[in-house]
């Protein structure tokens, strides 16, 4: 965004936006190939943003130099920079140099062809690729492999990458659809952006960071922009900032590995409160900072041997009966199992498996967060109801195959 235009005796200068991000080049340089829902999810905004420009009335623009190092992802928004190759489609057929970044650039820049909003296209879908391998497409071996991975994703970007304009997608826009099929298939829920999930431990040592964290990299990885916020003083997010050396940006956010991770500041310190954008918020075991919290659900994390089933009894004032009250005992035995009597009624139990890293999830892990997720989207009241037909029949099948065995 331009702010202003100043001038002195030999120079003009603009005055623009400072941006507060990473380009897609060194965010794939520093974190790998970004997961199906990640590349899909960004894929769908730089679509939005081509065609923004090929909207353009009375003159479409052709931006021509789509590349990793153009775009910036700020806070998991994406934004378009340097317009230096751009021109109008009018003007596009009458230039008598054509530039493009290498690897990037459609077959017709090299060429005398005619370019058109298809010319964009191409670049969309290299970049598309460059996001989901972490490597620019070199051979036809490569893109087999990430055809395996993801057949959907890779037929799109294929008809990008089409050499005739003819066989590409006819816009952008048209494009962006195929795009959103598949977040939409991959269970992704937009009107649920701005969720808040709040996080209590019911003593120290629990891992109420290590679930909340976890419970953040996967969200991310599936395409759920986040923010996890430190609501304690054990001040393990500056912690893990010097580890990676990392520093706050003038929203006080900090980006570590890869995560969006904002430190506790204080009652006293504002910043800009986030947009679009879950977010998770760790109260460490400091209850009354939770207060009156109107989080979207509570997870209150507990520890997972007999004898710490009933400590959240302590707070009754928390289970008000709206079904959002999550128990986890995490780290717990195999074969413990929680009693009737010992559960409140208001309140979902579910046992943690243990996974190393909160940043580097295992299956069990991923599982774990799919079904807690699951289970707060949909209601677990209304989930129980569903599902208690099917219990009773395993029930009865493993009841059966136990007599015939003995």
């Amino acid at each position: 965004m331009i702010y202003d235009l100043e001038e002195d005796e030999d120079n003009y200068y603009l005055i623009e936006e400072y941006l507060e991000g990473v380009s897609l080049f060194n965010l794939i340089r520093n974190e790998g190939p970004l997961s199906k829902a990640m590349t899909v999810s960004i894929g769908i905004q730089i679509c939005r943003l081509v065609y923004y420009l090929h909207s353009a009335k009375p003159n479409p623009i052709l931006y021509l130099d789509l590349q990793p190092k153009n775009l910036l992802l700020c806070h998991d928004t994406v934004k378009l920079i340097d317009f230096g190759q751009a021109v109008f489609l009018q003007e596009a057929g009458c230039l008598k140099k054509r530039y493009g970044t290498a690897g990037y650039a459609a077959p017709e820049q090299y060429t005398d062809e005619t370019l058109d909003e298809r010319t964009d296209m191409f670049a969309i879908g290299k970049l598309m690729y460059f996001l989901f391998k972490g490597t620019s497409l070199e051979n036809e071996g490569n893109e087999k492999r990430a055809e395996f991975r993801a057949p959907g994703l890779m037929r799109i970007i294929s008809r990008c990458l089409a050499s005739e304009k003819e066989k590409r997608y006819p816009s952008v826009y048209a494009l962006c659809e195929e795009l959103e099929k598949i977040q939409k298939d991959g269970g992704n829920k937009n009107h649920l952006s701005s969720l808040t999930i709040a996080f209590a431990g019911v003593k120290s040592g629990v891992g109420t960071t290590h679930l909340a964290i976890g419970l953040s990299q996967y969200l991310k990885l599936h395409g759920y922009p986040n923010l996890y916020e430190e609501k304690n003083k054990s001040d393990a997010v500056r912690t893990m900032a010097g580890y990676f050396c990392a520093r706050p940006d003038s929203d006080g956010i900090i980006k570590i590995a890869g995560l969006y991770m904002k430190p506790f500041y204080g009652q006293a310190v504002r910043f800009k409160e986030p947009e679009g954008m879950f977010r998770i918020q760790d109260y460490g075991t400091d209850w009354e900072a939770l207060g009156e919290n109107r989080a979207d659900a509570l997870i209150i994390v507990n520890g997972g041997k007999w004898w710490d089933i009933a400590w959240p009894r302590r707070y009754p004032c928390m289970l008000d009966g709206s079904g959002k009250i999550f128990i986890i005992c995490n780290l717990s035995l195999k074969d413990l199992k929680i009693s009737r009597e010992k559960r409140q009624e208001q309140a979902v139990y579910m046992k943690a498996p243990y996974f190393e890293s909160p940043f580097d999830l295992s299956a069990e892990a991923e599982y774990f967060y799919r079904s807690l997720m699951d289970r707060i989207w949909n209601g677990q009241h209304r989930r129980e109801r569903r599902y208690l037909p099917r219990l009773w029949l395993k029930r009865a099948i493993r009841f059966i195959r136990l007599i015939f065995a003995g």
